[in-house]
């Protein structure tokens, strides 16, 4: 355990042993530090800083170009379908292109293979579904 988690579970069993009556009567010699939000934000944008800021191009090619590529094909679908409202079957199709896109720029990173996998095994669930309750 490290000293920030040891101080709050010491903290906590004192509080738990003075609640339940068993004699411990002596109080912590500091209450725990909690985060403040603000240093939550902090933290969480420093991952995200280290996903966004490392090279990119090496696994996905350059963003502006991953993004327009995703853009035309997403616009090539859209033309495609009828002037609705998107439903789940679409977004499933249109999160395949986004996966399709960045295979076009590495057909090597697996994690995409597995991602497009997932997201048509989604689409095809929902359309099984659909499906489904039309026979009833």
């Amino acid at each position: 355990m490290n000293n920030m988690s040891q101080s709050n579970h010491e903290y906590t069993l004192r509080q738990a042993m003075m609640n339940a009556g068993l004699g411990i009567t002596t109080t912590p010699t500091s209450i725990p530090n909690e985060k403040t939000n603000a240093e939550r934000r902090a933290e969480f944008l420093e991952t995200v800083k280290t996903f966004v800021c490392k090279d990119r191009n090496v696994t996905h090619g350059d963003a502006e170009d991953n993004f327009r590529i995703i853009a035309q094909l997403w616009e090539t679908y859209l033309q495609g379908t009828p002037p609705q409202s998107l439903n789940s079957t679409d977004v499933a199709i249109m999160m395949c292109l986004f996966k399709v896109a960045r295979l076009m720029a590495n057909p090597k990173n697996m994690e995409n293979w597995h991602d497009l996998a997932g997201y048509a095994a989604c689409g095809g669930g929902i359309v099984m579904k659909k499906l489904g309750e039309e026979k009833r």
